[in-house]
Order: structure tokens, then sequence, then C-alpha cells
């Protein structure tokens, strides 16, 4: 892994740690710890968030690639919302609700190594 690629996980949970708590907090941490390292399913072998790029022609194609985009996608929410104070209204949305959808369609979307 490499060093960029550690810290933006390391970045990654302390976003999940500042904005999430309790039962959500540890759901995440733990889906974070599982999606990590590589998974073997059958023939199939999907790359773990150390390793999988974002894309694998229109941005982010390196490995490590999904972790920066992850991060990349908060800093657009954070730089929007100083403009848009609609997006953090604290009811409908809410930074925990924007991190955890940034974070859920990211990081749990398959990437196969062998496609």
């Amino acid at each position: 892994m490499s060093i960029k690629t550690a810290e933006g996980l390391r970045g990654l949970k302390k976003l999940l740690e500042t904005h999430l708590q309790g039962e959500d907090l540890q759901k995440h941490l733990t889906m974070a710890d599982e999606l990590t390292p590589d998974q073997q399913v059958g023939p199939q072998l999907y790359l773990g968030l150390e390793r999988a790029p974002a894309g694998k022609r229109n941005h982010h194609d390196f490995e490590g690639g999904l972790v920066t985009h992850l991060l990349e996608m908060w800093e657009t929410y954070e730089v929007l919302k100083g403009h848009f104070p609609y997006l953090e209204d604290g009811v409908h949305v809410t930074p925990a609700r924007v991190l955890k959808g940034i974070y859920t369609m990211t990081a749990t979307r398959p990437t196969s190594a062998l496609c």
C-alpha cells in the first residue's frame, strides 16, 4: 500500500469518527476494515480499498484511486455547502448523511481485478 493510500484510509476513518456515532460509526468502521484488503470470491478477485482504482479510464485510474475519489467527493461537499447553505440544513441534509451516501455508494461497489 502506498503512503498516499495509507494516509487516505486514515483520513477516511477520521471522517467517519468525526461525523458518525454509536452503532452507525461501528458499522462503517467495520465495513472499512472488511473492504480494505482484496477479496477472493470463487475465481473472482475483487480489489479492496487499498488497491482499487475509482475507474478504469476516466478518473483516478491508479492504485488507491477509489479512496482518493471518496475523499475528493467529501471535499467537494465541503466547498459546496459554503455556497449553498441548504446543503446542511441539519434535518434533511447532514454531514453524516452525506458522508454515508458518498462512502456507501463508492466503497461498496465491486471492483473486479479480472474484468
